[in-house]
């Protein structure tokens, strides 16, 4: 059964920065507001997804099942595997994607998920469909931040034993191959997610296969 207490420090645990924090924290409580909620309080003219436009927008479909979005996480699930040495797995599960495990051994796995639900999110803010090549410019941009972090806290061993295994570094990044890696491998969720907190129990949140 999955360890609610350890999923919700994961995000703490993986990462030093606030606003990543701040979106797993809302994610996880479904304080995420999409387009089904914004048109039912009358703040959007309708309920389609801001980057489809063909289904109802709520949570798993802006983060998971939008063909968009979905397109974005074959990309990733592609450079994660090319670029990060170490998994212990290449299959990615909607859970994994959403950050809706319990499992702490792999931070720079998520760490590098987090910041792309995040992008989606911001994605979706903006107006604008989620692009691999300003994805990974996110990642650095988040190595740089904890960088910064480990040199003012005398922690750069830390900081060196996470992201040594990143292969992208900023000079090898604009180089780094992409596209040989098998393609992403979807688990289902439970069907009444985005109202299953009312009517089932935490243990039914998620249903994989």
């Amino acid at each position: 059964m999955l360890s609610w207490r350890r999923t919700y420090s994961l995000a703490f645990l993986c990462t030093k920065e606030t606003k990543l924090r701040e979106f797993q924290f809302k994610l996880l409580h479904r304080r995420i507001a999409t387009n089904d909620f914004l048109h039912k309080i009358g703040l959007k003219p309708n309920e389609s997804c801001t980057f489809c436009g063909e289904t109802t927008e709520n949570l798993i479909h802006l983060f998971w099942k939008c063909k968009h979005t979905w397109i974005f996480w074959e990309e990733t699930h592609r450079w994660i595997c090319q670029n990060v040495n170490g998994l212990a797995s290449d299959t990615f599960s909607v859970a994994l994607c959403l950050g809706i495990v319990d499992d702490r051994g792999d931070l720079l796995l998520h760490h590098v998920l987090l910041i792309a639900r995040y992008y989606i999110y911001t994605c979706r803010l903006r107006n604008t469909l989620p692009k691999l090549q300003i994805y990974t410019k996110k990642i650095l941009s988040s190595m740089e931040i904890e960088r910064q972090i480990a040199k003012d806290h005398n922690t750069l061993n830390a900081f060196k034993k996470k992201w040594t295994r990143l292969k992208s570094t900023p000079e090898k990044i604009n180089s780094t191959p992409l596209w040989n890696t098998p393609s992403l491998r979807g688990n289902r969720v439970c069907t009444c997610w985005p109202v299953c907190v009312s009517v089932c129990s935490v243990g039914a949140y998620w249903t994989t296969l």
